[in-house]
């Protein structure tokens, strides 16, 4: 962070979802250091920052239609596969789903 502050934190991963900080702006907020600032006041914040991301990304489609596989390709991108997170997606989605 001493090197460069902004760089710093669009470069980590913040909340319960894992959400870049670069994306700040597609989660609402108008610089990275609101979003880290918001991130860190709770985890409804942290939902609702999910929430605007993927409205903003046009995930909702594919979490409306259980498309898991293209839902994790646009939030994790094209090297989900090597880790298997649609699978583990649907199988949490299976499990809890009742």
């Amino acid at each position: 962070m001493s090197l460069d502050h902004t760089a710093a934190l669009e470069s980590a991963s913040w909340g319960m979802f894992q959400i870049l900080g670069s994306n700040y702006s597609a989660c609402g907020f108008g610089s990275v250091d609101e979003f880290v600032k918001t991130m860190g006041e709770s985890e409804k914040n942290q939902l609702d920052a999910f929430a605007r991301f993927c409205h903003e990304a046009g995930l909702v489609r594919y979490l409306t239609s259980l498309d898991w596989l293209h839902f994790a390709l646009g939030y994790n991108g094209r090297l989900e596969a090597q880790n298997n997170y649609h699978g583990k997606l649907k199988r949490a989605y299976e499990l809890h789903r009742s």
